[in-house]
C-alpha cells in the first residue's frame, strides 16, 4: 500500500470511530432522559381538539374543511393560501385560520408574508396561544430572546399562562418546550434546559426539535463541543 492510500485509509478509521464515538454519546444522552418527565408538569396532555376559545357555532362544512386543511398544509401549501384568505374574511372569529395561514406562508417559503402576517395577527390578538408560538418563532430565528421572554411575560409554563386551564392540546405543550428550551438554551440555563428537552423527547423521541437541540443536550451532559 502506498503512502497516500495508507495516510488515507487512517483518517478514514479515525473520522469512522469519532462518528461511533459520537454515536455512543448521543445514545448515552437519550437513555439518561427521566423516564417519566412530563409528570413534572402540574397539567394533562391531549390528543382530542379543544375548542380553545372558538365560537360553538361554527358550520359542519367549515370544520370539515380545516380538517382537510389540517391534514394536508405540510403538503401542498400553496394550494390553500387563497383559501385561507377567503376562510379568514368569512370567518374572522375562528382564530385557528390565522395560524393555519401562517403556517402556509412559511412552509411555502413566504417568509416576509409570514413574518408580516404573524405581527399583525399577533398585535390584533395577543392573548391567542398560537399568535404567540409563531412570533415567538420569529424572534428565535432573529435570536431577540429579549422579544421571546416579552411575549411570554418571561413564564413559560402553560399553566402559569393560563392558570384556570388542567388541560392542554400536544400542539400547545410541545410548541411552549421547545421555545422554552431554546430561551434556557440562550440563558445557559443548564437545569431547565435539560428539563424541557427531556419533556420533549417524551412527547415525540425523534420529532425535528429534539433532533435541533441534541447538540446542546451533548455539551451539557458531556461537555462535548
Amino acid at each position: 500500500m502506498s503512502k497516500k492510500k495508507d495516510k488515507n485509509a487512517r483518517k478514514k478509521a479515525v473520522k469512522k470511530k469519532q462518528l461511533s464515538q459520537q454515536q455512543k454519546a448521543t445514545n448515552k444522552a437519550l437513555s439518561q432522559s427521566e423516564p417519566s418527565a412530563l409528570a413534572l408538569l402540574n397539567y394533562q396532555i391531549t390528543y382530542d381538539p379543544l375548542d380553545d376559545g372558538q365560537p360553538a357555532d361554527l358550520p359542519a362544512q367549515l370544520i370539515a374543511r380545516k380538517e382537510v386543511i389540517y391534514h394536508h398544509l405540510s403538503d401542498t401549501p400553496a394550494e390553500f393560501i387563497d383559501e385561507l384568505k377567503e376562510l379568514i374574511e368569512q370567518y374572522p372569529q375562528d382564530k385557528a385560520l390565522g395560524n393555519y395561514l401562517a403556517n402556509a406562508y412559511k412552509l411555502n417559503g413566504d417568509k416576509q408574508a409570514y413574518i408580516d402576517f404573524t405581527k399583525k395577527a399577533y398585535k390584533n390578538d395577543p392573548d391567542y396561544l398560537f399568535n404567540c408560538f409563531q412570533l415567538a418563532l420569529i424572534y428565535m430565528e432573529e435570536n431577540n430572546y429579549k422579544g421571546v421572554e416579552e411575549i411570554f411575560a418571561g413564564k413559560f409554563d402553560l399553566k402559569l399562562l393560563f392558570p384556570a386551564r388542567d388541560v392542554f392540546h400536544i400542539t400547545e405543550v410541545s410548541s411552549m418546550l421547545t421555545i422554552a428550551a431554546h430561551y434556557y438554551q440562550w440563558q445557559n440555563n443548564r437545569v431547565k434546559f435539560l428539563q424541557c428537552f427531556d419533556q420533549l423527547r417524551e412527547l415525540d423521541p425523534m420529532s425535528a426539535a429534539v433532533l435541533k437541540l441534541m447538540p446542546t443536550v451533548l455539551k451539557y451532559r458531556f461537555s462535548i463541543s
